[in-house]
């Protein structure tokens, strides 16, 4: 990886921008969420790169500079990353040595139009586009993904699990059922009140 000059960061995608790019493959539903999960599934694997403007990394300060994918951890679907393209946050004790700012980050252009690589090109105008359906993912691939989730998302929904599946092995079929199995079974109804006594 070389470094990104001025006028290419300026032609980069903001986090909307990316987001835009995936929607006609993912869809636009439950506010973009497939399409973000995808794109942040992809960044943490380091499968599509991501530049700050300016940077603020444990007290250094630094201009166009590499976020590296383990920064996204602090980046959720639903965060407001997707709005300004801010990445933030404390690890550790509370120390300017422990604060990781990332502003205005923006997503190497190649590396999200390879996502949608896959998806089917001669849909009828103004048609969502989908995925083809490809092979089935690996039972080894798929439960090496689901020890990776459910370090992360201990207590999430099948309907989660599901999405960050499909959102990992884009080009892959990924069932539901195949999902819910690694999961294993689950208590129905709500959670017992606690007593008292």
């Amino acid at each position: 990886m070389g470094t990104v000059s001025q006028g290419q960061f300026d032609d980069w995608l903001t986090p909307r921008e990316a987001v835009r790019l995936l929607e006609p493959a993912y869809g636009t539903g439950s506010d973009s969420y497939i399409a973000k999960h995808t794109l942040l599934e992809n960044v943490r694997a380091g499968l599509v790169r991501a530049v700050a403007r300016d940077s603020s990394e444990a007290g250094k300060k630094a201009q166009l500079a590499d976020v590296k994918p383990n920064h996204f951890h602090a980046v959720a679907e639903n965060h407001i990353f997707w709005v300004n393209g801010l990445v933030s946050y404390r690890a550790g004790s509370y120390s300017e040595d422990n604060e990781y700012r990332f502003f205005d980050v923006r997503f190497d252009p190649e590396s999200v139009r390879k996502i949608v690589g896959s998806v089917k090109a001669d849909a009828p105008a103004g048609a969502p586009l989908q995925a083809e359906p490809g092979p089935a993912v690996s039972d080894a691939a798929l439960e090496a993904w689901y020890e990776t989730y459910k370090a992360n998302y201990p207590d999430n929904s099948l309907d989660h699990a599901w999405a960050s599946a499909r959102g990992m092995f884009h080009d892959k079929t990924v069932t539901r059922i195949r999902v819910s199995k690694l999961r294993g079974p689950r208590e129905m109804g709500r959670p017992k009140a606690l007593d008292d006594k």
